[in-house]
């Protein structure tokens, strides 16, 4: 299903009763921010995910309002029975692929990889006055 806001309303955009993760890429607007709620079957299980997409181009009202009534959302799915097992972001339609979505659902060598950063030095910088 792929959700949307309009006249702070939710709509309904388009639904399928099964579709791929290609699929479900070209069913997301390339100029507006929009929810898709989906299961996603694969090998390793079927697990309901929750997918905020805000594209560039789309306008920052709608970007804003969509992000903002996020947790919203799926607090009100979970009270109609609808148990989301991940939430995603992405800002490109073009991201949504089988790979993509397996890597953020289970990890994988995307996930495992970890950016590591310089410990800052401890304390201040000392100021000494020169004495005249």
């Amino acid at each position: 299903m792929v959700l949307e806001i309009v006249s702070e309303k939710i709509c309904l955009k388009t639904a399928a009763s099964s579709a791929t993760a290609a699929d479900m890429a070209a069913a997301l607007p390339a100029a507006e921010a929009c929810y898709c709620l989906f299961r996603f079957a694969n090998d390793k299980g079927a697990p309901v995910v929750f997918l905020l997409c805000c594209p560039d181009d789309a306008p920052a009202r709608g970007k804003m309002l969509h992000a903002s009534s996020k947790g919203s959302m799926v607090d009100g799915l979970v009270g109609f029975g609808v148990a989301v097992d991940k939430n995603l972001e992405t800002s490109d339609p073009a991201d949504v692929t089988e790979a993509w979505l397996t890597s953020e659902i289970y990890g994988g060598e995307a996930a495992a990889t970890t950016i590591t950063a310089k410990a800052a030095p401890r304390g201040g910088r000392r100021l000494v006055k020169k004495r005249e």
